[in-house]
């Protein structure tokens, strides 16, 4: 798995000259089988994860998956290890900007040898995330939430991705020493919809 730095790097390399859509979630009811995400983000636990999501929005306990289940009873089912990625496509396709879901895994179904594999829920209670992007970081997911501050600061401190907004449309990059990785979205507004921009980053050579 990749580490924080290099996670945060591939992000703004990857989106450095692309407009964003603002993301959201909420918690619905979901009636059908669902897919592991081919390509989704890694699932790091630096500053906050995907699990941290469901767990502030109420959505605890083991891994969702009634079927199919592993035959050996050593392996990590059915502990809540991640936050995965879900989609009713089976071919475990999003669109960018689209809609997928997030709901408690294992290690044993977070796998990517259980792609392409229809899973039973064994509840309906789930997280719909939306403005779906490949790569994306909890870190960099939750800067571009709905608020009115139009400068969201992601910064790499001591291993850990940390999220600041900032009502000031002021650069704030300055402040970030030399060492440290950073990026700075700004919140922009055309036809009345909300996307976000990497106005600056730093990455530092390792």
């Amino acid at each position: 798995m990749k580490d924080a730095f290099q996670l945060l790097s591939d992000f703004v390399n990857h989106y450095q000259d692309v407009k964003l859509q603002s993301t959201g979630y909420q918690v619905v009811t979901y009636r059908g089988v669902l897919y592991n995400v081919e390509g989704s983000s890694d699932d790091p636990e630096i500053g906050g994860s995907w699990k941290k999501l469901l767990l502030r929005n109420g959505i605890t306990g083991a891994c969702y998956v009634a079927a199919p289940l592993p035959h050996d009873s050593g392996t990590s089912h059915p502990s809540f290890a991640v936050g995965g990625h879900m989609t009713p496509n089976r071919m475990g396709r999003v669109d960018r900007g689209g809609n997928c879901y997030l709901m408690p895994l294992c290690q044993w179904h977070n796998s990517t040898r259980r792609n392409r594999i229809a899973f039973h829920l064994r509840t309906q209670q789930i997280l719909e995330l939306s403005g779906y992007m490949q790569g994306d970081l909890y870190a960099t997911f939750l800067a571009r939430q709905a608020d009115p501050a139009p400068l969201r600061l992601v910064t790499l401190e001591k291993g850990n991705l940390i999220v600041q907004k900032f009502n000031s449309s002021k650069r704030r990059l300055l402040d970030i020493p030399p060492t440290e990785a950073a990026l700075l979205f700004r919140r922009i507004e055309e036809n009345g919809r909300v996307q976000f921009v990497i106005e600056d980053a730093t990455i530092p050579q390792i």
